[in-house]
């Protein structure tokens, strides 16, 4: 979700919140100061869009303890141990009398490692907050925190792509756990007839599945504003009003980010329900550490996290070869 700033401060009140920040900084302050710090608001301008998770909205995360961790022979790093459906065979025609073969059947598990994912040490002088008419927190606490979720998604993005295609890293791959291609091209612009093929790319396998869920990036998300009535029906109007954005659409719930570094232009993304997928496990959410000593000031945020992918037939990738705009045309 994209952050615009607020305020119902005046200048004078936002100088005295610039002061009252560093009290809460303090070691007097506790846990409680370093709340109030999180909630403080103010007018900024600002110089870059930043959003929240994008992969957090595919695997929605959950959060758990250290009940349900797992010690490890090889280190002292916790890991959590998940449990994937049983696999069953199919059903027999037997003749009068017959009785059924035996079939001895067992459980499937998957291990979630964790990672320590940190913003950088940000450290600063408290008499100089004092010069600052805007609210510091605003401009560097709540932009490391969303930096935090970026990180997710990058690793997320990865952990995909290098899924889909673990030799060549690129599309086109047979993927030993399906036997079917999941990152695959189509030779065409994005247009109705083609998103539609692009949604069987999911279907190739046996496992009978179909996205839930598609993610593009904002200049992808454009190219339906050029489609028709007839490409649309009454949700052309809507479109072409306020944009594509988040919405439901041939079934699937689309998703659009503006990180266009992680999903190129003229590819989409595609998932099943996230329980066919994965998880995103938090053992420790986003918290903001600060220190005070003596003048100076110091905080970062830090959280520990581990994305599973333990399906994967639950995943696919398209890539448009003839989607172009803006006369240079797109890179996938």
């Amino acid at each position: 979700m994209k952050e615009h700033a607020s305020s119902t401060l005046s200048p004078a009140e936002i100088k005295v919140a610039n002061a009252q920040m560093r009290d809460w900084m303090s070691d007097e302050s506790g846990p409680e100061g370093a709340y109030k710090v999180a909630a403080a608001t103010t007018d900024v301008i600002r110089t870059r869009v930043r959003e929240g998770s994008i992969s957090r909205n595919i695997l929605e995360p959950r959060q758990i303890g250290s009940e349900e961790l797992v010690p490890s022979l090889e280190d002292d790093d916790p890991r959590y141990i998940g449990e994937i459906e049983a696999d069953t065979p199919g059903g027999m025609v037997a003749t009068l009398g017959q009785r059924p073969k035996s079939w001895y059947f067992h459980g499937r598990r998957y291990e979630a490692r964790f990672s320590r994912l940190m913003t950088r040490r940000f450290q600063k002088d408290t008499a100089q907050l004092l010069t600052y008419k805007s609210d510091l927190r605003q401009m560097v606490s709540d932009n490391s925190l969303k930096d935090l979720l970026g990180l997710e998604d990058l690793r997320f993005f990865q952990l995909i792509n290098t899924m889909l295609a673990p030799t060549t890293g690129a599309a086109g791959e047979i993927l030993p756990q399906t036997q079917t291609i999941q990152w695959d091209t189509i030779n065409d612009s994005i247009n109705p007839d083609s998103v539609a093929d692009s949604l069987t790319i999911m279907n190739r396998s046996n496992f009978g599945l179909d996205p839930a869920t598609a993610v593009v990036n904002l200049a992808t998300s454009k190219q339906f504003l050029k489609w028709s009535h007839t490409d649309l029906g009454d949700l052309v109007s809507e479109v072409k009003q306020k944009g594509w954005g988040e919405r439901e659409w041939m079934g699937v719930r689309w998703l659009v980010t503006i990180k266009n570094w992680l999903v190129p232009d003229g590819s989409v993304y595609y998932f099943a329900p996230g329980n066919f997928i994965g998880e995103t496990l938090v053992l420790t959410d986003a918290t903001m550490h600060v220190k005070k000593d003596a003048f100076m000031v110091e905080f970062w945020a830090y959280q520990l996290v581990a994305q599973v992918i333990a399906h994967f037939a639950g995943v696919a990738r398209c890539d448009f070869l003839l989607a172009k705009w803006g006369g240079e045309g797109s890179e996938v």
